[in-house]
């Protein structure tokens, strides 16, 4: 075979092994939706409440005076757009006696829990596709074959969820990859478009005001991105520089007998490369350039938090606002109390928390391992450690919680495959094609 029918054929095997890949990510999500479709009433306690929340704003009612609740508002109005889109399809079959008679799940009850759980799921698979896209246009079909075990693990245990699906947690996982992968190709050099970054972004932005822990989560990957950044254009160049001024031949072919001028200023030299290479050192505590703050996606988030303050400070009622800072609120402390004493008990009944607790740690470890030569590796790990630290302080074995460490664990994972892959791919093109079956047996 020649080179040309060689590399032909390699073309035509990568993008067949993509194509396996994007119909599995597909059916993945398409077989869940079908599963809801099939009981549309499954739903559990958080998820219902969200629900209700939703449909008593819309009625005119008020949050924590018509109905209580411990969470913030946001959710519950966003849990207004599943019920409008129930109402909304109720009204156009309401006039077909036989759709009514032959989906009973038309009714007003299922049709809300229904339209929740598509709804939840459309966020994921909107997340997949679109993080999809960025790494195709702007890194190109080979890194997008690459990334896609990511990709796809992210799909299942995002589909994979029972008690936790619908959850802030489940929903913050679902909808924060594209922001991340954003970051990432930011990280990478990448000029990325204003509607791309606003498209990753918005939705971000929304679940990382659920709560303060997302947001400090996301924090300590923005930390390690910036550290990362700065890194080449400080020590890398320090380093170069130092190792330029003294190259180890001259210092070995300089002979026994010289000047004692010569003598003295080698030390004055060494001294200098040494002053330079703490500079360097220091020049990690400096505050990275603008320039990689300066974004839209970084203009999305900081506005949605203002936005978000402000509404709830000045247009949110005044009585609901009062009730949750004055009586809410002070609640929490007797509530984690409650969970603190039994936190221990509930950890050990549960087999389920423990293997997610396992998983996390395992995807720590993990992660540890690979940030010396991954970035995202290294970023996904200050997630999830982050999470966990904010899931042990808060003393809650709801399972929910655990959602977005185990989530970073699986996505870990899926930049260790990337890793191997890559690996792979600077070797030969024999060994990427079996790497490329496997990965087509993986997503079958």
């Amino acid at each position: 075979m020649s080179h040309s029918n060689s590399y032909e054929f390699w073309f035509r095997f990568r993008r067949f092994s993509l194509w396996v890949f994007v119909c599995c990510l597909f059916f993945l999500f398409f077989g869940q939706a079908l599963f809801f479709f099939t009981y549309p009433l499954l739903t559990y306690a958080d998820q219902a409440l969200y629900l209700y929340c939703g449909r008593l704003i819309l009625e005119g009612g008020l949050p924590y005076i018509d109905v209580f609740d411990w969470n913030p508002p946001l959710v519950m109005y966003l849990a207004m757009i599943p019920v409008l889109a129930a109402k909304v399809l109720q009204a156009i079959f309401s006039n077909s006696e036989l759709l009514r008679y032959s989906f009973p799940f038309l009714s007003s009850p299922s049709l809300e829990i229904l339209s929740f759980n598509l709804l939840t799921l459309a966020c994921g698979c909107y997340s997949a596709l679109l993080s999809m896209f960025l790494f195709y246009r702007y890194k190109g079909a080979v890194s997008l074959w690459l990334r896609m075990p990511l990709l796809f693990l992210f799909g299942f245990y995002f589909c994979g969820q029972n008690y936790s699906f619908g959850e802030r947690e489940h929903l913050h996982f679902g909808l924060i990859l594209p922001l991340l992968v954003l970051r990432l190709l930011r990280l990478h050099g990448k000029n990325i478009s204003s509607q791309h970054s606003l498209a990753a972004a918005l939705p971000a932005s929304l679940t990382l005001l659920f709560k303060p822990q997302f947001l400090l989560a996301y924090c300590a990957f923005e930390v390690i991105l910036s550290l990362q950044e700065f890194r080449p254009q400080s020590v890398q160049s320090q380093q170069a520089e130092v190792s330029e001024s003294q190259p180890k031949a001259q210092l070995k072919s300089q002979p026994e007998s010289q000047p004692k001028a010569q003598l003295k200023s080698q030390p004055e030299s060494q001294f200098k490369s040494q002053v330079k290479s703490l500079l360097g050192k220091l020049a990690l505590f400096v505050p990275l350039p603008l320039r990689f703050y300066r974004q839209p996606e970084i203009y999305c988030l900081l506005v949605m938090v203002l936005g978000y303050l402000g509404w709830f400070f000045f247009l949110f009622p005044a009585d609901a606002r009062t009730c949750y800072l004055q009586e809410i609120l002070p609640m929490y402390d007797s509530a984690y109390g409650f969970s603190r004493r039994a936190f221990l008990l509930l950890f050990r009944a549960d087999s389920l928390i423990l293997q997610s607790v396992s998983i996390s740690f395992a995807g720590l470890f993990l992660g540890l391992v690979l940030s010396r030569r991954s970035v995202f590796a290294a970023a996904l790990t200050a997630f999830l450690a982050v999470s966990l630290v904010n899931y042990f302080y808060g003393n809650q074995v709801w399972l929910y919680r655990l959602v977005p460490c185990e989530g970073a664990a699986v996505l870990v994972l899926g930049e260790a495959i990337y890793l191997f892959g890559f690996s792979l791919s600077r070797r030969s093109r024999g060994r990427l094609m079996a790497l490329s079956l496997v990965y087509m047996l993986f997503g079958a």
